[in-house]
């Protein structure tokens, strides 16, 4: 299958998640949902490449990553339990990236960094940067997956409650 290079766009520099500037990714990435890599539709779009934007319409999206962080949750029970804490590095990784998405996403934006901003949202956690920051720090501590599963419990209850809102005010308006 052939590669495409992508730039890694300024609003997602991040040295967590991209060691790079560039990221090599399937010719035919996502024309459905797909989590093959972190943050690849912020990548798309702000790249100029069209591709779905799941922040502008997260009802499915969001229960797709829900899905992807219940399969990595149970990997990262078994390694935690049996304390391999450097083979956890990658799966955290990833679930660090699926709890950003959920939280722009939730509130109808793509993800960009720095994350101060998110302090604007609607849709957050409690003290999210402070507890993200902690997390992304260190991110192989087993406190870190304990508050990461909080952290994305509490944003679940208030995506429900942004979906509540928003058929709230849809029957409003019929």
């Amino acid at each position: 299958m052939k590669e495409k290079i992508l730039k890694i766009p300024s609003e997602l520099n991040h040295s967590f998640f991209f060691t790079t500037e560039t990221l090599k990714v399937e010719e035919q990435i996502a024309v459905e949902f797909n989590s093959s890599y972190p943050f690849i539709y912020e990548i798309g779009f702000y790249n100029g490449i069209e591709m779905p934007r799941p922040w502008e319409n997260p009802e499915s999206s969001i229960q797709l990553l829900l899905a992807k962080w219940k399969e990595l949750r149970h990997q990262l029970e078994t390694l935690f339990a049996s304390r391999e804490f450097t083979a956890a590095m990658v799966p955290m990784k990833w679930s660090i990236a699926i709890f950003i998405e959920m939280l722009f996403w939730t509130n109808n934006n793509p993800v960009f960094f720095p994350l101060e901003k998110v302090q604007q949202f609607d849709f957050k956690p409690v003290n999210v940067q402070e507890r993200l920051e902690f997390i992304i720090s260190r991110p192989i501590l087993y406190h870190s997956f304990v508050q990461l599963s909080e952290l994305i419990n509490e944003q679940e209850k208030h995506f429900t409650k942004m979906l509540l809102l928003k058929n709230n005010v849809k029957n409003v308006q019929e």
